[in-house]
């Protein structure tokens, strides 16, 4: 699982084609080691004066019982596995991976451990049991798109690590997610949040956790009039960049959206010369054909837009 979550083709096939070959590599090198050793003991009982009475001495390969047999290739076996994996041991693995006291020039302020916290939504996969508790619903009633969560996190600074989180559906406040981290939380720790968390009770639960919290002052709102300017500016900004477009190919002698290749060859006729010699006034792919071809341009109106 590890493993498929750090590449860009996450299907079960391709993670565990790679831990074949992984495995091939550690045999491999496992072999490599153990005839080193083997040679490096002939040559030490070479050296040796000492005669043994009996059968020489024999030198065995002797693999671990891990690298005997080449694993499967079969996905079936891991697809179960996988499925008896119980959180817990996920989550044992994720406390796991922190850095437990990092310090560096980023990290801590004034004896304080900085830490940083936000929301995001996220796209799951289209399962009954994900929809059952992720769907997206509007006004009560569940959406055709795909379901999504609210992800929650706190990341440390300095390392950038993700130090707890919490996953719920779309429907839940944020605000309710970052209240229970907050008893995750260590001692003399400093928050910097947005001014979502501006709110009574993170910072009073924040102080009575010993946990100092830095977050900006709400922002006022803008008014009904300054949303219709910015709508209106991203209009023209729009409408520019459409001026500038039509400016570079109003004096094309085709649309842009007609096929220009089949267009050149319709307007120069004539350069349509086949390796024997012989001039076509169509593109054609050799083949010979009876019925007339019907040229759509004049003579003089070619000779002008061969000008431009």
């Amino acid at each position: 699982m590890v493993l498929t979550s750090v590449q860009q083709d996450k299907t079960l096939k391709n993670s565990v084609d790679l831990y074949y070959i992984i495995h091939q590599k550690q045999k491999g090198q496992a072999l490599l080691e153990l005839e080193r050793s083997i040679q490096w003991q002939k040559e030490e009982d070479a050296k040796s004066l000492v005669k043994t009475a009996g059968r020489p001495k024999k030198y065995t390969l002797q693999l671990p019982k891990s690298l005997e047999k080449d694993i499967s290739l079969n996905t079936a076996a891991y697809s179960k596995a996988r499925e008896r994996v119980p959180i817990e041991l996920t989550n044992e693995l994720f406390i796991a991976s922190r850095i437990g006291q990092a310090t560096n020039s980023y990290t801590h302020w004034n004896g304080y451990r900085v830490f940083s916290g936000d929301g995001t939504y996220i796209q799951m996969q289209d399962t009954e049991s994900i929809r059952e508790k992720y769907e997206v619903k509007h006004n009560g009633v569940g959406s055709e798109g795909y379901p999504q969560g609210l992800l929650e996190v706190i990341i440390e600074r300095g390392t950038g690590q993700l130090y707890a989180y919490k996953l719920s559906n779309r429907h839940t406040s944020e605000l309710s997610l970052f209240y229970d981290m907050l008893d995750d939380m260590p001692p003399k720790s400093l928050l910097l949040l947005d001014d979502l968390y501006n709110c009574f009770e993170i910072i009073s639960k924040c102080k009575r956790l010993g946990i100092e919290i830095v977050v900006p002052d709400k922002k006022e709102r803008m008014l009904p009039e300054s949303k219709y300017a910015e709508l209106c500016i991203s209009l023209a900004t729009y409408n520019l960049i459409r001026k500038i477009i039509y400016a570079s190919i109003k004096s094309l002698p085709f649309f842009p959206k007609e096929d220009f290749i089949h267009q050149f060859y319709t307007l120069n006729q004539d350069i349509l010369i086949d390796k024997k010699g012989r001039v076509y006034n169509r593109w054609s792919s050799g083949r010979r054909r009876n019925e007339a071809i019907d040229i759509k341009t004049t003579a003089s109106e070619t000779k002008t837009k061969q000008t431009i």
